[in-house]
């Protein structure tokens, strides 16, 4: 499948060998084998979400993981890890940059990712993003309620037409996928032309080997090393990521796609991005969840819970509960 003799390698100085980790076990586990199987390698990159200009996108936790893995890899490979982010124009783009970007929308046509004549309430920008043409609409069509935005705590000057939250009726076109894809796509932002490219993709993964030519390699898969020895190798050399072992998130802290309790220990253990989360969702045309529950609404439950009126985790729960007499229950 996967030649082990050298003839994949591309016999040219010219060519530049990078490694591109995400700092997880597999891409970990691949620099030691990059090194100790003698292949080459020029440049270690990894991708960097930023919240804002001066607060990074993943969980803190990974933050401080990241820092220590950098200094483990410069120890050990004597190789700087270069952290790359979404640049536009020389300027780094960022998710509130994004989220409160006003884009110049234009439908398209039946042969689009959405016909705006189906629903006029969602199209597609420039960008290949399905986003709210305008958030003068409210819920009443029971079919939208789930992505705009319901009167009450947090509700939006009907005239915005700014991004606000990335969801839409289609995941593949929220926009904050486009801070690791579309704006790191072009020659330059990933290393020039002549590169050829190694990723952590383990040898029983192979739904994802269609990826892999000449010039994108992944070396687990050229030697036979699957995931479950990659997590042991991390947890002997003390380098295993906290979102292996704990409740941290391995995404960004503001993902509306992230789990109740993982918003819990967001709002408990860093009030200050949760804050920050609240203004934007203060300001988003666009529902926090695709069910139509905002970061208010979460806000609200978490303070009921602090307030032992609900209890976390309670599998009787139901959103009603916040519009009912919940001290009249406790009687």
């Amino acid at each position: 499948m996967f030649a082990l003799d050298g003839e994949l390698h591309i016999d040219d100085q010219q060519f530049q060998y990078i490694a591109r980790i995400s700092h997880g076990k597999d891409s970990m586990k691949m620099l030691d084998v990059i090194i100790s199987r003698g292949l080459r390698l020029d440049r270690i990159t990894t991708t960097d979400i930023w919240a804002t200009e001066t607060i990074r996108g993943e969980h803190p936790e990974m933050v401080k993981f990241k820092e220590r893995a950098d200094e483990y890899i410069w120890q050990k490979y004597r190789i700087e890890v270069e952290h790359l982010c979404a640049m536009k124009d020389g300027e780094k783009v960022t998710y509130e940059k994004l989220f409160y970007h006003v884009p110049k929308r234009k439908a398209k046509n039946a042969g689009g990712v959405l016909s705006a004549a189906r629903d006029n309430t969602w199209i597609s920008d420039q960008m290949g993003a399905v986003v709210p043409a305008s958030s003068q609409e409210t819920c009443r069509n029971p079919a939208r309620k789930v992505f705009l935005r319901k009167s009450g705590a947090g509700a939006r000057n009907s005239k915005s037409t700014i991004y606000g939250f990335p969801v839409s009726l289609n995941r593949k076109g929220n926009w904050c996928t486009k801070l690791k894809t579309r704006f790191l796509e072009s020659p330059a932002a990933r290393g020039g032309t002549n590169i050829v490219e190694y990723i952590g993709i383990a040898a029983d993964e192979p739904k994802r080997f269609g990826q892999l030519n000449d010039r994108k390699r992944a070396p687990l898969v050229e030697f036979g090393i699957e995931e479950a020895l990659c997590g042991l190798y991390c947890q002997y050399e003390g380098i295993l990521a906290p979102s292996y072992e704990t409740s941290c998130r391995d995404g960004c802290w503001f993902c509306h796609n992230q789990g109740v309790n993982q918003l819990r220990q967001l709002r408990k253990n860093y009030p200050e991005l949760w804050g920050l989360l609240l203004k934007w969702d203060a300001d988003s045309p666009v529902n926090f969840k695709p069910d139509g529950h905002t970061v208010h609404d979460y806000d609200r439950r978490f303070q009921l819970e602090d307030e032992h009126f609900l209890t976390p985790g309670d599998p009787k729960f139901r959103w009603k509960m916040l519009n009912e007499n919940l001290q009249q229950k406790l009687f």
